[in-house]
């Protein structure tokens, strides 16, 4: 999604948890020659203080038995907790304060 919004004309932030993605996105930007900044780590700690007219996510959604996230792994690009919700629901409560004046979610 951010290669494509960047090729669009989108001054584009990247957030992502997983090391190998996010060299991959950066080496990816580079090779296409597309403005993209890509940060590594969770997405509510590296977004403070930032404004954004538009937020995407591909957030996990598979529902898991363990009550807990995985801090790595493969697991990470699926498994959203207990009810599937855990990801979704923090990027839902965060999205108002993270929006410019003027947008809306």
């Amino acid at each position: 999604m951010a290669l494509h919004a960047a090729g669009r004309g989108a001054r584009v932030t990247a957030v992502e948890v997983s090391w190998p993605a996010v060299l991959t996105a950066r080496l990816n930007a580079l090779r296409r020659r597309l403005p993209l900044r890509v940060l590594h780590g969770d997405f509510a700690a590296r977004t403070v203080g930032r404004r954004f007219d538009l937020i995407l996510a591909n957030p996990p959604y598979v529902p898991s038995p363990r009550a807990r996230l995985p801090s790595r792994g493969p697991e990470r690009a699926w498994d959203a907790g207990h009810d599937g919700r855990t990801v979704i629901d923090r990027i839902c409560s965060a999205t108002p304060a993270l929006l410019s004046p003027g947008a809306s979610c």
